[in-house]
């Protein structure tokens, strides 16, 4: 009998045991204590000592490092059959070849050669030759040892702190020998703990891109058949491991990079493991899993009823032929689960749609469920509303365009530090600010909307670059003016996903402001040169900054964490006033609802006798509301713990003082207790846990303008309460002044005369 193969191969629970030994950085072995010496002078050390042996230690050079770590990655993409260890031979012609790694499945077989260094040499053009000269002849040993010419063999070299040129990648790339680098090993890695050894089929689908897959034309299920042309579709219930053969999920190129971002975007492990467990426990998806066949699949007609047509549907021979539009999670939560060769799936299946098509009924899909983030959704505009002629679907496709571009200029300050789904992170992490942000700010601010006559030119076409120049320059003029804040990304105020927010409010009102000012001669940012634009946007925002480095950096810290609308907007108001001081007339849109000046007839005594009263009757107010909601038990149930504690702390402190009213303070009141909270408090206890949903029925506005409110009225009731010998600033007492003022009216006390 002919001999191929030279070494041991192993399959099933052997596999695991080999595994356990792979994973460690150390080889282990357990002599007697006689040949400890000889050991000890070749590099081990001792581990543990027994009574006639000892256990001694090694660490694993480079080399075998790289080997385990290629070994394991093709074990955990469920390869059945491997080699046992380092010294396995095939048979390649006259001469036996000692191969690092051999992995086998069903149809497939690799050959891995290791090659690692702790320095950084260059690969060595010997190698390539000699796999390449080898190729067919280990591939006919293959085929012959398994009696099985359909079998395809391919050859890997993986490297790790080697260099490879661009002639040594043309040259393996000119014999089909696929090159792994440290990067295509991390990504193979991060892959397998998303997918398990469904990951294998996407590794498939990277390496043989439109090759014909002589193993997928066993998949024939029975179906019915809908639809024509475009809108053809396929309703069919199969068993989840034959449809992990052939999805994937949305990625631009076949990449390891790529494709690892999309389901790093598109799924999440923990939400993974919870269908995983739903599904070991007996659960099962009655709803559909919904995707389209990038390439045409076979339809064998049996019967026609009406339009409806059943028979036999093969699918394509191809990796990557099924992209999964809707219900990722419930198909990848098989992908580890032993049920995926038992349990069916329910799947409407579409064909050949476009990828415009493919993608707007993804998002038409997920936008409502919320089941994808709208960071991706952003990213796919671009994509999805190329060819539309709806006015709303043009400005979001060119709002995504000018982001990415925003995000790639080399002469942008945003270069590199916005996060985009289909954008892989290279090198040091260094982006802060999502794609949402931009584009949520550009939008909402209607900075490109054709008829606000703001950043528009002439096409949404041509907007995208004759804004995105506008977009550079003021961010730029940011960006210098206060390099220490804008370099600190999340650490600082200007760069962050807050931060920009703002920014994008300041700027459509300073885009108004220029539009007066100049109103009868062009539009300063119009103009091709933008020096004069960058001037004006620098003299203008100066106040601004100023304030904004006058500051300490709790206080920038302060605004930084104000994350919902309510503070974004009060803060952008604040630093327009802040320019509206220096310039006449800026932000007269965005302030014209803002508090208006503080009656001249109020007088600071009457201030201060409307702060008392109202802080006073919102104690009564708040302990009433909260008796309808909780009843007798309202201090237990609806005052955080830590309000709870400060009260508590404060009446033990006033019984040392007065020790002779101990009795009195145990026994108060909750309503009384209520008298030892704080001003800050009594928004706390408002939008305390369920709280919320009952005050809000009397303060109708959103729970983030009643807080704001709140702040607002704090700020000026400890000024006047608590520092009297300092003068309240204008805007301060404006906003507290009206702030109290809106409590007051929802509680029911506008108009009540406050007696001294």
């Amino acid at each position: 009998m002919e001999i191929y193969f030279y070494g041991e191969l192993i399959q099933n629970e052997e596999l695991d045991k080999v595994a356990t030994q792979r994973k460690k950085k150390n080889r282990e072995v357990t002599i007697p204590k006689s040949a400890q010496s000889s050991y000890i002078e070749q590099g081990w050390a001792l581990k543990k000592e027994y009574k006639n042996t000892v256990r001694l230690y090694k660490e694993k050079q480079c080399d075998e490092l790289l080997e385990d770590e290629v070994w394991l990655l093709f074990k955990n993409m469920g390869f059945t059959e491997m080699n046992k260890n380092r010294n396995f031979k095939i048979q390649a012609g006259p001469i036996k070849k000692q191969t690092d790694i051999f992995a086998k499945d069903e149809n497939n077989a690799f050959i891995v050669e290791c090659k690692a260094s702790v320095e950084s040499i260059q690969i060595s053009r010997k190698d390539i030759h000699e796999i390449s000269n080898l190729k067919k002849d280990i591939t006919d040993s293959v085929k012959k040892k398994y009696g099985d010419r359909s079998i395809s063999v391919s050859f890997v070299i993986a490297t790790r702190g080697i260099r490879w040129t661009k002639d040594d990648r043309k040259l393996a790339k000119n014999n089909r020998i696929f090159i792994w680098k440290e990067a295509e090993l991390e990504y193979y890695g991060d892959l397998i703990k998303h997918l398990g050894n469904t990951a294998r089929f996407q590794l498939y689908s990277i390496l043989f891109p439109d090759k014909k897959v002589y193993e997928l034309k066993n998949i024939k299920i029975p179906a019915i058949c809908g639809g024509r042309g475009k809108t053809k579709y396929y309703s069919f219930i199969i068993q989840p491991e034959k449809l992990l053969q052939v999805a994937y999920i949305h990625h631009r190129r076949s990449t390891p990079e790529e494709l690892l971002g999309s389901y790093q975007r598109m799924l999440k492990k923990a939400r993974l493991d919870k269908i995983d467990k739903f599904i070991s426990a007996g659960g099962y998806f009655p709803n559909n899993v919904i995707l389209n066949f990038t390439k045409s699949p076979k339809f064998e007609r049996k019967e026609k009823v009406g339009n409806i047509v059943y028979g036999i549907l093969e699918f394509p021979p191809y990796y990557a032929s099924a992209w999964v539009i809707d219900g990722q999670h419930r198909l990848y939560g098989y992908a580890n689960n032993e049920k995926k060769s038992k349990d069916t799936v329910p799947v409407l299946a579409f064909e050949s749609l476009d990828v415009k098509e493919q993608a707007k009924l993804f998002v038409e899909i997920n936008k409502e469920q919320k089941a994808v983030s709208s960071n991706l959704l952003w990213d796919l505009y671009s994509d999805i509303y190329r060819d539309s002629k709806e006015e709303e679907h043009q400005v979001r496709r060119t709002i995504s365009l000018i982001v990415k571009k925003l995000n790639s200029c080399s002469d942008s300050p945003l270069r590199e530090h916005i996060s985009i789904p289909s954008v892989p992170i290279k090198g040091k992490k260094i982006t802060n600010l999502t794609i949402a942000t931009l584009c949520d700010g550009i939008e909402e601010n209607r900075l490109i909307k054709k008829e606000e006559g703001l950043l528009y030119e002439r096409s949404y076409s041509s907007t995208v670059d004759f804004s995105s120049e506008r977009f550079k320059a003021y961010f730029s003029v940011i960006a210098e003016s206060f390099p220490e804040d804008w370099n600190k990304g999340d650490d600082g105020i200007l760069r962050t996903n807050i931060g920009i927010r703002i920014l994008f409010v300041i700027l459509r009102q300073l885009l108004k402001y220029l539009n007066l000012k100049y109103k009868r001669k062009e539009k300063i940012y119009r103009k091709q040169n933008l020096s004069e634009f960058r001037d004006e946007i620098a003299e203008l925002l100066k106040p601004t900054l100023s304030k904004l480095k006058d500051m300490s950096d709790e206080q920038r810290s302060k605004i930084r964490k104000q994350t919902g609308k309510g503070p974004l907007v009060e803060n952008a108001k604040q630093m327009a006033w802040w320019i509206k001081e220096e310039f006449d007339g800026f932000g007269l849109e965005l302030l014209r609802d803002w508090a208006p000046s503080v009656p001249i007839e109020e007088s600071d005594e009457h201030i201060g006798l409307l702060l008392g009263d109202t802080e006073k009757e919102l104690r009564s107010f708040i302990a009433k509301e909260l008796r309808k909601c909780y009843g007798e038990p309202w201090w237990r149930q609806g005052i955080p713990d830590d309000i709870k504690k400060y009260v508590k702390e404060q009446i033990e402190n006033q019984m040392k003082k007065e020790p002779w009213r101990k009795n009195e303070l145990l026994s108060y009141s909750s309503v009384k207790k209520l008298d030892y909270t704080t001003t800050g408090h009594l928004g706390e206890i408002i939008k305390y846990g369920s709280n919320w949903k009952h005050f809000e029925k009397v303060f109708v506005e959103d729970r983030e303008y009643t807080l704001a409110q709140f702040k607002s009225f704090k700020i000026i009731r400890d000024t006047y309460d608590h520092h009297r010998e300092q003068e309240c600033d204008e805007i301060t007492k404006k906003l507290g002044y009206w702030g109290m003022r809106w409590i007051r009216k929802c509680m029911g006390l506008e108009m009540r005369e406050i007696v001294k």
